[in-house]
């Protein structure tokens, strides 16, 4: 009996797929490509397709092309290497061949590709799509088996790729990984649902985040029949900035942060309405670590027009504390990038600026504090992207405080006008801060003024400063500046500019008086006091001239001047220009006020771990006088050498001195890299006086005329004496 039933089983199986195989039989490759292109309207190749019975009976298609619409490109509008075509088996029975389904998948690494064309009158071919299919009149998608039209399948695409368009051109941006549906919901109304991830053709990008949209068009029961109205949902879910800037412009803008955003456009389809959120969750530039996260929002609305390309009547706003920023306006052409908008700001805290600041630019304090409020109104209209446009409106910053103990900066307010001073222009973005004074350690203010626009920055300084009070002003913006302890007043006149790209450091150009200022450097035991100097500082160079110094109290005079080369980075990366005389040089003295308690003078050269030599990093070359010459009793007169230093090497070229009553030139060597000094010279000696070459032996009177090698090292007097050849 057993074997009876299963025996009747086969038989039964065998009957069910005869009579599904043998109508399928009958329609060759050709038919089924015919039905394909009846069921997409759009002409369709195939190269081979078989028969699948199992789960449910369908036809599989083997390198697909779906021709596009010659109004669009001779481009085939989407190839497959595999599309699986599922029967509908009523459709069998009536002659006809209608499919429930086509699914565009994968095979052997090859994916589906359609392409996304938009035409220069703006016409895209998936509207030219839709709307030849609508016109033929297909039931929907799940209509039941007894509809006499013919059924619109259910189309989708697994793991596909979406290739943007202008006409002939092929954009670098496309979409990958997308799975895509399409279906006619009812008569009159066509859904869609796509997931995808955006990327670049030219650049490898892994973190653009990933589109989810749902959208449905609807179109209208007029009279006309042509009006329609939309639906669209979509998110934009965990993309990160570095990889978004990149899918944008081409290349890593160096922001950093994740993004989100929703879109959702309802209403007539010619004219919907268009509501966007987006947020940015820990928002920072690259190279910065933040304390603490900082979420940015904002929320838009407006009425898109797309015969135009247009955005009427955007308002989009984003909290900022207690304060409010909400921008207005329309944009009348997307692609002509024409508008006319307005930006105001309302009691918008300078805190909340600062934290942002703080994630956009190195080198400001940890500890940076603020206080005061931000109002403002622009206004900016331009005509057409090949216009500069117009700006206009005003700010004021209140009650401004910025702290980092010890510094502290205190402005009352500071009023700025956009465009020139009368509040308009023409010629692109601008702002212009009217000139405000400023405490910098001085009883007298300074005066401040600022010119912004859209690609750099200018601030101007001028009037008097303590340069303690200057360097603590620095530190509080961001401005590197010298380590070292300095103090001295100063009478200014600079000026702080840069170029917001890039992430580029500001650039200080102009000039400072200084007096009465000292420094302490490291690795010297006596500060350097600076009498009076001026500073000169250009974009290539920074020039100490006429100046009056001395080291230590009681320690040789320095006159003259040093110009050092900018953007260098550190000092061993450059090499200075020095001019320096000095009437009066005492060797031994010298000795003495460079070396620090318990450390001997050598020290100065090869510093330590705490304090590095600036001698040791350094370099420059230049000319060197000194009027009197003081060494061990003995004295040179009108000394002058070319000077070269060479981050602790020192070499005197040229060395001239009057001493012994005659002349000697000659070359000197020294060497503080190593463990021990190494000192090395060569020279000539004409008609020197015996007697004063050795006035205790008595030995000697005439002159004399000799040249000299000389080589020996060590740190104390014995050690020279035992080691001099």
């Amino acid at each position: 009996m057993k074997w009876k039933r299963r025996k009747a089983v086969l038989v039964l199986a065998v009957a069910l797929v005869a009579a599904l195989a043998l109508p399928l039989a009958r329609f060759p490759a050709a038919q089924i490509a015919a039905a394909v292109s009846g069921a997409l309207n759009r002409p369709v190749t195939v190269r081979s397709a078989s028969l699948r019975l199992l789960p449910q009976p369908a036809i599989e298609l083997q390198n697909v092309s779906i021709g596009e619409d010659p109004a669009f490109g001779a481009e085939p509008m989407m190839t497959a290497p595999s599309v699986i075509a599922s029967v509908r088996l009523s459709s069998i029975w009536h002659g006809r061949l209608e499919f429930g389904s086509i699914s565009f998948q994968e095979s052997g690494g090859v994916v589906p590709s359609f392409n996304v064309v938009r035409r220069a009158d703006d016409q895209w071919n998936i509207a030219s799509l839709l709307s030849r299919a609508g016109s033929s009149h297909a039931a929907p998608t799940a209509a039941g088996p007894l509809e006499p039209r013919p059924h619109f399948p259910y189309i989708e695409v697994a793991a596909g790729r979406l290739n943007f368009k202008s006409e002939a051109e092929k954009k670098v941006v496309a979409l990958t990984d997308a799975d895509f549906a399409l279906w006619l919901g009812s008569g009159r109304e066509w859904r869609a649902r796509l997931k995808a991830r955006p990327i670049r053709t030219d650049a490898n990008l892994s973190d653009t985040g990933v589109i989810e949209a749902e959208a449905t068009l609807r179109r209208s029961a007029g009279a006309s029949g042509t009006a329609a109205t939309v639906e669209v949902n979509a998110h934009l879910r965990d993309s990160q900035l570095g990889q978004l800037s990149a899918l944008i412009y081409g290349r890593d803008r160096g922001w950093r942060g994740t993004g989100d955003a929703e879109l959702k456009l309802s209403g007539v389809l010619a004219r919907p309405a268009v509501t966007m959120r987006a947020s940015v969750e820990d928002f920072r530039r690259y190279d910065i670590t933040a304390p603490e996260p900082l979420r940015l929002q904002a929320t838009c609305s407006a009425e898109l027009d797309l015969t135009r390309e247009a955005l009427d009547e955007l308002q989009c706003s984003a909290p900022s504390g207690q304060g409010t920023i909400l921008l207005t306006g329309n944009i009348s052409s997307l692609a002509r990038r024409s508008y006319s908008l307005a930006l105001r700001l309302t009691d918008v805290p300078v805190s909340r600026i600062v934290a942002l600041v703080r994630r956009a630019k190195r080198d400001l304090p940890p500890d940076l504090a603020a206080e005061g409020v931000v109002d403002a109104q622009l206004t900016a209209a331009r005509a057409s992207r090949f216009e500069a446009g117009e700006w206009g409106g005003y700010a004021q910053v209140r009650g401004l405080v910025l702290q980092s103990p010890p510094s502290e900066l205190r402005i009352a307010s500071i009023n700025l006008v956009g465009g020139d001073r009368s509040g308009t222009a023409a010629g692109g973005f601008r702002l212009t801060a009217q000139p405000f004074p400023v405490k910098l350690g001085s009883e007298k203010p300074a005066t401040i003024a600022a010119e912004f626009d859209a690609s750099r920055y200018a601030v101007m300084v001028s009037g008097p400063a303590t340069v303690e009070g200057l360097l603590g002003v620095a530190h509080l913006v961001g401005v590197r500046a010298p380590t070292y302890h300095v103090r001295g007043e100063a009478s200014l006149q600079l000026q702080l500019a840069g170029v917001w790209a890039g992430f580029a450091p500001p650039v200080i150009t102009g000039s400072a008086q200084l007096a009465n200022a000292s420094a302490q450097l490291a690795g010297l035991a006596a500060p350097l006091r600076i009498a009076s100097a001026q500073v000169e500082l250009s974009e290539s160079a920074a020039t100490l001239r006429n100046l009056k110094a001395s080291l230590g109290q009681d320690g040789p005079a320095i006159l003259g001047s040093v110009e050092v080369p900018r953007g260098c980075g550190h000092p061993q990366d450059c090499t200075a220009e020095i001019d320096l005389q000095s009437p009066e040089l005492n060797l031994s003295s010298l000795g003495q006020v460079m070396a620090a308690a318990e450390r001997p003078w050598y020290r100065v050269f090869s510093g330590d771990a705490q304090a590095p030599s600036l001698l040791m990093r350094a370099r420059a070359h230049g000319h060197l006088h000194v009027g009197r010459l003081l060494l061990a009793g003995r004295m040179a007169r009108n000394v002058d050498a070319e000077a070269v230093l060479d981050s602790g090497r020192f070499q005197f070229t040229n060395l001239t001195a009057d001493i012994f009553g005659g002349r000697h030139s000659g070359q000197w060597e020294a060497d503080f890299t190593g463990n021990v000094p190494q000192y090395s010279g060569r020279g000539a000696l004409v008609r020197a006086a015996a007697a004063q070459a050795l006035p205790a032996s008595g030995c000697c009177t005439g002159t004399a005329d000799l040249t000299y090698v000389a080589r020996f090292s060590g740190q104390s007097r014995a050690a020279l004496l035992h080691s001099a050849r």
